[in-house]
């Protein structure tokens, strides 16, 4: 179960706010995954359960679901990205994904198992 939070926040207030529903930032592994959330709130920046650990290199392979589970090989960066602007992981308004400074402030994709 999907959804998206009212309101912006940072990335780590995003990922409490979450965990206070019984959810997580959402973890995408697959296209078809990729597609069921791409809709909710499209057009806006949101977060998603994606974070490199700081110091490591802004490249795909940094990246890791804040809920420990694999990658499964899965991404959908945007073009150019991730390109060092920060280390936690937002869907852009056009879905694809991109690197931020956590301390921006964005909606947030939760996932309920």
């Amino acid at each position: 179960f999907y959804f998206l939070t009212v309101g912006t926040q940072s990335f780590f207030t995003a990922m409490n706010g979450c965990a206070a529903v019984g959810a997580h930032l959402v973890t995408i592994t697959s296209t078809a995954e990729q597609s069921a959330v791409s809709p909710l709130g499209a057009g806006t920046e949101r977060w998603i359960g994606l974070r490199r650990q700081n110091g490591a290199p802004p490249q795909d392979a940094s990246y890791a679901w804040i809920t420990g589970e694999p990658r499964a090989g899965f991404a959908a960066w945007a073009a150019g990205e991730p390109n060092g602007s920060g280390s936690c992981g937002a869907m852009s308004a056009a879905s694809n994904w991109a690197d931020e400074s956590c301390s921006q402030s964005f909606a947030s994709l939760c996932e309920r198992e």
